[in-house]
């Protein structure tokens, strides 16, 4: 997508974290890169305005997957520590 300038757009630093969204206006843009009041970022990364609520809940959703992924290789680690001290 070639976005136009003054168009706003989202982007995530971390596509795990509802904390590190930002909205930025284009100043130019091609299929590759676009250039923001925020800085320069690849033009894939970047989503349409348009689409922040559902972008939210997808990021939302993910930092809960994530947060459970973490949880669960806890309980591996855990395991392992057992293994090794020879408790199992």
């Amino acid at each position: 997508m070639i976005y136009q300038p003054k168009d706003k757009v989202i982007f995530y630093g971390d596509l795990a974290d509802p904390q590190s969204k930002s909205v930025a206006t284009v100043i130019k843009s091609n299929r590759d890169t676009t250039d923001t009041d925020k800085g320069t970022f690849f033009t894939a990364y970047l989503f349409p305005a348009s689409v922040e609520l559902e972008l939210d809940n997808i990021i939302i959703h993910r930092a809960k997957l994530k947060k459970t992924f973490d949880d669960s290789m806890s309980l591996i680690y855990q395991l392992n520590n057992k293994i090794s001290r020879g408790e199992v």
